[in-house]
Formats: structure tokens, sequence, C-alpha cells
């Protein structure tokens, strides 16, 4: 075998230079072949002589930018597809979802664009964006109980526009302070938590007692009060049950008292009497408790009358499905918003195991129980998209797996008429509504064609006939006002889903500024088109009878504009001089000025509990308070003195909290923090009578 030898290298003489290989010669070297130093902006020979040097591209490099420039326009293409989506019929629209699916892999390469095509400005904004939306986090949401019970809340939440705006408020400010003391790890922690801003009531216990009486009742008097608040103030905008069967087996379980029904049902009827409870606690105060009037009581009772089916050990049924959406709606009621979510999605889950989210074709199945179905649904997706508001979380289901039909325009009384399959016959041939794609585009075509059907709509009965004791107040058909609230809620979810997903945090701003202008088009075209009794402009005629809807409307069109336009006020605040972005932010807190305005000067409870939607007017309050100390900041950061206005509007918003604070412990830790926060921040307010205990 045979060692190897080494060979010694050559010795370098001292002092010389090693010379090494340019990788990249300039044009001008190329030409004249001559050796380059490659030296950048100008290699050595190129300055001796004078001579312009060039440095071209190379090939790799020229095929690399093609393939960015080819990927930003398709990314661009992808989110042109996607915008006009809503707005094709039902075979255009499949045909562009096949082709968004064959488009997915080449968009992946967005984020090498952003980087590569976009100067570092725009790199910058884009990231900025990204921090909006909540891409990432940066908390332990298993830490401790109080962020267990917060969650996730994600960047359309208004709680998490409220922890931001303290973030970017603390660190304009010296860190520290003279003499104060140093803070440890977990108070800094803790302080830096959004848990902090969150003003539910998620951290309270819900103490359930397994000891109650599942078939205890409260008197007739007393039921019939309840079940008249429920479905004259609640059921207009969740019509999770049908009134007229309701009402019937109402009047049936208490005329026969002997005849005990299922299970399932009277867990309904608890929870329907628990959240009629908890409206009258909140509107009559402590006069509204009493022995029969005791909300807890009656949630108790349906929770351990449906205890089993909560721990998913039956099929559910569409009862099952009632009853876990009512449960939803209760604990939102309660200011428990984190357990109303997932309740939610519960109940969602169930409806879509049952295909109550889908069109149903079977002739087994009466028109009248399709539609009552297709009400369901509609009430469960409009509460989901509440509580995905309020908490900041993506919806439940994709839009594209949905294909009930919208609501009726009229009301279930109708159904029940004997001419009501013709008529549901009649309305569903002639609106052809099969989905929620299209749903704006067909209503508005539609509504064009409307008079014909609009004979029949109005000559059916609006209200219900009084039955021992159980009615439904006034003639008046609520249905159009449900039927706009959903085709609102649709604009809701494309707001968020457009602007707020973390998969769309990469586009570029003008991608973001396109889609908003777009959507607000969209709104504004939705409020033009609405009914003349539902036109909101002028709500504080108290003796118009659909003031309630109106007020609901109005509530809801605002707090979507304030979703689609606080992240231009966001940027607008942060990098200034740009015409669009401020005209964009102006517009934002012109519509939180829009929604205060639907408030009352001084503060009225009777108006804040039978006019106003009350499970979810501190969620509106807080949007378009948190706009206005947006404003302020922004208006701080340029030195610009406050305008009557704004100062104005801050103070009305504080004096409402102050007095929800008295009846409603989230109301309590809303004005709490928002205290806090003005008298640190802004002491220039003189708001100390707003903020005395």
């Amino acid at each position: 075998m045979h060692s190897r030898v080494p060979i010694p290298r050559i010795a370098v003489p001292p002092g010389q230079q090693h010379t090494t290989r340019t990788r990249k010669a300039c044009q001008p070297c190329r030409e004249r072949k001559r050796k380059c130093s490659g030296d950048q902006e100008i290699c050595r020979q190129c300055e001796e002589e004078g001579l312009t040097c060039v440095y071209r591209e190379s090939k790799r490099q020229q095929t690399d930018k093609e393939l960015r420039s080819l990927a930003n326009q398709l990314q661009i293409s992808h989110a042109l597809l996607r915008e006009v989506l809503p707005e094709l019929g039902s075979d255009s629209a499949r045909r562009v979802e096949a082709v968004l699916e064959t488009l997915t892999e080449p968009i992946s390469l967005s984020p090498v664009v952003q980087q590569s095509n976009i100067s570092d400005k725009e790199v910058s904004s884009n990231n900025d964006m990204q921090r909006t939306v909540s891409d990432f986090t940066e908390e332990d949401f298993n830490r401790d109980l109080k962020t267990q019970a917060t969650g996730f809340l994600g960047g359309h939440s208004e709680i998490a526009w409220l922890y931001r705006l303290r973030r970017e408020l603390e660190q304009s400010q010296p860190s520290a302070m003279a003499g104060q003391e140093p803070v440890s790890q977990d108070q800094r922690t803790y302080r830096d938590s959004i848990t902090t801003m969150n003003y539910s009531a998620d951290e309270s216990d819900l103490p359930i007692d397994m000891n109650v009486d599942v078939f205890a009742v409260p008197p007739r008097n007393i039921a019939d009060d309840l079940i008249n608040c429920y479905l004259h103030i609640v059921h207009p905008s969740f019509p999770i049950i049908s009134r007229t069967l309701f009402v019937k087996q109402f009047t049936s379980f208490y005329s026969k008292m002997d005849v005990r029904p299922g299970k399932r049902w009277l867990a309904i009827l608890n929870l329907t009497l628990a959240i009629a409870s908890r409206y009258r606690g909140l509107s009559y105060g402590d006069n509204g408790k009493g022995e029969h009037y005791d909300d807890l009581k009656y949630f108790c009772r349906a929770w351990k009358l449906n205890a089993a089916d909560f721990a998913l050990a039956n099929h559910p049924d569409l009862q099952q499905v009632q009853v876990e959406g009512l449960t939803s709606f209760y604990l939102l009621s309660i200011g428990q918003v984190n357990r109303s979510w997932r309740f939610c999605g519960l109940s969602m889950r169930s409806a879509i195991t049952m295909g109550i989210h889908l069109r149903n074709e079977s002739p087994d199945v009466s028109p009248i129980s399709k539609e009552n179905r297709y009400w369901v649904w509609w009430a469960l997706y409009t509460l989901d998209i509440t509580l995905c508001l309020k908490t900041g979380r993506g919806p439940s289901v994709n839009t594209e797996f949905i294909t009930a039909p919208l609501p009726l325009p009229f009301g279930d009384e109708a159904l029940w008429k004997v001419s009501g399959p013709a008529l549901i016959r009649e309305y569903r041939d002639n609106s052809q509504v099969i989905g929620p794609h299209p749903l704006l585009l067909h209503h508005q075509r539609h509504s064009q064609n409307s008079e014909a059907s609009r004979t029949s709509i109005s000559s059916v009965p609006d209200g219900l006939e009084t039955n021992k004791g159980v009615s439904c107040g006034p003639a008046l058909d609520t249905s159009r006002y449900f039927l706009s609230f959903v085709q609102l809620t649709l604009l809701m979810r494309q707001s968020i889903e457009s602007l707020y997903a973390p998969a769309g945090s990469s586009e570029p701003w003008k991608v973001h500024e396109d889609i908003t202008i777009s959507l607000n088009t969209k709104l504004d075209n939705w409020s033009s088109r609405l009914s003349p009794e539902l036109q909101f402009q002028d709500t504080k005629v108290q003796s118009d009878i659909y003031i309630r809807q109106r007020v609901s409307l109005a509530f809801r069109f605002y707090s979507t504009k304030l979703l689609l336009l606080q992240p231009c006020l966001r940027r607008a605040t942060k990098q200034p001089n740009n015409a669009l972005c401020e005209k964009l932010a102006d517009s934002c807190v012109e519509s939180a000025y829009q929604m205060l305005s639907l408030f009352p000067d001084c503060p009225d409870t009777s108006w804040l509990y039978n006019i106003s939607p009350w499970w979810c007017t501190l969620h509106y309050l807080m949007q378009s308070m948190i706009v206005f100390l947006m404003k302020l900041q922004h208006r701080k950061q340029k030195g610009l003195v406050t305008t009557v206005k704004l100062a104005d509007s801050v103070e009305k918003s504080v004096r409402w909290l102050r007095e929800m604070s008295t009846r409603d412990p989230p109301s309590e830790r809303a004005w709490k923090i928002c205290k806090e926060i003005i008298m640190k921040h802004f002491p220039v307010y003189n708001l100390g009578a707003n903020f005395t205990n």
C-alpha cells in the first residue's frame, strides 16, 4: 500500500499581492476587453479614463426580475378577481374560483415580489399592515387564567385597536419617570398584555347550579311578559326560532300542564326566558330583578336540561342547534364574549352537520320547514360575524360552502297560512337566490322586478294574533329588516376577509386601498337600496314604529364603515402626507361622529335598552370612542389644537360609558380603561365630572 506524500505549497514572496478574479465586469471594460476592478459605483479603469461605468444585470438576475414582475402582476390579478367575485353570477363565480385555485402556487412568490420590486418605504408600510392584521401573536394565551379567559383577539377587534393605541401612546412618552419605582418583569409582562384592555366579563365565573328544578316554570303572567319581551326586542334581530310555532307550543304547554314536552324544547323555553330576564334586569335595574326574573336561574335550568348534549354525547337535531345558538346569544348578552364565540361555533357545526347551510331540495321536507331552517342558519350566521368582529377572529364557515338562500322578506306568520307554500314558490322562482356570493347582485336585480311580488307580500298579515296573553305587540313585519341585516353582514364579512385576514397581509397598501374604496362604495349602495321604512338617516323620530330596526341597521352600517376605514386612520397617523389615505381617515372619523349621533345627547337608559341593540351597544360605542382617541393622537402628533366637535364627542362618549357602567360590569371596565388613557395622555380635557365614582 502506497502512502501519500504531501507536496509543499509554493511560498509567496513577502509583499506580493494576491490577485482575485472580478465576479462581474462593467460594460465599458467588457467592450474594450480590459480587466475590470469591479468596484462600485465606478471601477478603477473607468474612473481613470473618465468613462461612464455601467454594470448590466446578469441573465440570472434578469430572469429573477422577470419572474418577480410576473408574480406581482399575478398577485394584483388575484386580488382583482377576489374583489369582483361577489358581483358575479353563480356560473361565472364557479369559473373564477376554479381559476383562483390554479393561482394559489404562484401567489406564494408575493413576499419576494414585495422585497424586490417595491421601495423600502412601501415594504415598511406593508410590514405595518401585517402587524395591523395580526398574522402573528406575541402572547402566551395559556399563561394564566386571565389570558385563557380572554383568548386571542385579532386585528379587527376594537379591543386590539385600543391595545395598540395605548402602546403607541406610552412609547411616545419617556419610558422612565423621575422617582418612579422599578417595574418587575411579571408586572411589565402583564401590562404589555392585551388582557389588560379586555373589558368583557370573560374573567367572571359562570356559576351553574346543577340542583335547580329543571321542570319548574314561572307563573303564566310572568312567562307571558318575558316571552313578549323576547319576541318584541330580540327575535327580529335573531330569529332562530319560528315565532308562530313557538307561540303555539308555548300556549299549549301552559294550557296542558300535565303534558311534559321534550327536554330540548324546555331548554329553548328557559333560554328565551333567560335572555328576556337579562333585558328586564338591565332596563329596569333592581326593579327588574325578582324571584321570577333571575336570568341565571333560567340559564342553569337550560344547561342542566341539555348537559349531555353540551358534552356532544348525542347527535344534533334542529332543536339542539337552536339551544346552542340561544346559549351563545345569552352569553353575549351578559358579556361572556369568549364563551359565546365558542358556543356559536358549536351551533354552526351542528347546523352544518344537518346541512342547514345548504339549499334544500328534498321533496320530503315541506316548504315551510325549509324556510324556517334558512332563518335559523342566517340567525347563526349574523351572530357568528358579530362575534368575529368583537373577538377579531375568523368566521366559522367559508362562504364558498354556503348555498342557503337569503331569508324571505316576509315573516313566518305568512308561511303558516294556506297560501304560504304558493307564496314561497312564487318568491323563490322570481328571485333565483341560490348562494351568498351573488346575493347582493341578485337582490338588486330582484328589487327592479319586485312590484308584482310586493302585492302578494303586502296582503300578508304583519302581526301575530293575540293568543291567551302572548302577543307579538303591534302589527309589524320586521322580515325586510332582517333581510337587509343579513346583506349588511355579508359586506361586513367581506371587509374582514379582504382587509384583516393574515393571508392578505403581504399585499401592497395600494391593493388594500382599492379594496377599501370598493367596499365603501358597496356599503353606500346598500344603504341607498333600503326600503323607505328602514332608511336610518333620521333615527330620532321616536314615533316611528320601525325605529328599533332603523337604529340597529344604522349601528351595523357605521360599524362596518369603521371596520373598513380604521386601517387608513392608523396609517395616516403613522405616515402622513398621503392625500387619499388622509381622505379615507377623515371618512373614518366622520363615520364615528355619525355613530355617536345615534345616541341621545343625554344618557337615557330607556332609549338604550328599548331602542338600541343593547347586547351590542357597548361594542359600537367603544368602536367610535377608540376612533376619537386615535384622532386625538393624530392631532397631538401634529401639534394641532383639538376641535370642539372632537372634544365634545369624547365627552359624550365618556358620559354614556359612565351611565352604562352603573348597570353593566363590562361597561364599567370599559369606562375605567378609557378614563385612565384620557387622564394620562390627554390631560387637557377637564372631564373630572365624568370620571368621579
